[in-house]
């Protein structure tokens, strides 16, 4: 039954993206295209921590992120943080990459590499 509801989904333009978070499933229903509500810079920072999350740790130290992010913290970041993109975990001190911000970047997550980024700077 899930796969033809996924088939029919597609036909009609859109894709049923799972992800895990916090140890639950989670679907998610995206459609072709970018929300405009998202700055290329907040879409460029979302793509870094996706690659330091997966590629260092995917429990990002709230302090580390606010220190990396110093200067596009209460524009940027805080934006993905109140559109639910990032998850912020006070009492626990991290931040971890929210399903909605996976889903997001569903084009290319699997190509988001840490060395990439890294190799821009250089």
């Amino acid at each position: 039954v899930m796969s033809e509801i996924y088939m029919n989904l597609k036909n009609i333009g859109f894709e049923l993206i799972k992800t895990k978070f916090l140890e639950q499933q989670f679907y998610i229903l995206t459609s072709e295209g970018k929300d405009d509500s998202i700055t290329p810079s907040q879409y460029g920072a979302l793509a870094l921590i996706i690659a330091l999350s997966k590629e260092i740790d995917g429990n990002i130290k709230l302090s580390e992120l606010k220190e990396i992010f110093n200067e596009v913290w209460d524009t940027d970041i805080q934006t993905l943080i109140d559109r639910d993109y990032l998850r912020k975990f006070d009492e626990l001190g991290i931040v971890k990459v929210a399903p909605l911000g996976k889903a997001i970047m569903k084009e290319i997550i699997n190509d988001i590499k840490l060395n990439k980024f890294l190799d821009i700077f250089n």
